[in-house]
């Protein structure tokens, strides 16, 4: 996937003007789906932004990718570019 399809928190916070902090509490929370790939590093897809927007958001787990690679030595489906 390209990065033009997430959000940074940075990015985010800009686009809804509040700030980065909080759109971290909405991905810790699970209020905004997002992959997260470190303490503070999130990606939060465009298509989840446009769903929150349009009221149609529903509570999820946020997705740690740093954890789902450490388990299992690849790279969670969610992300696979590669199809394996």
């Amino acid at each position: 996937m390209n990065d033009d399809h997430f959000y940074t928190t940075e990015a985010l916070a800009v686009r809804w003007k509040c700030t980065p902090q909080y759109i971290m509490t909405l991905c810790r929370a699970g209020d905004l789906r997002a992959f997260r790939f470190g303490p503070e590093l999130w990606q939060i897809p465009v298509c989840e932004v446009e769903r929150w927007e349009a009221g149609l958001a529903v509570r999820l787990p946020a997705m740690n990718v740093e954890a789902e690679v450490n388990r299992t030595h690849h790279m969670p489906e969610a992300i696979d570019t590669e199809g394996g």
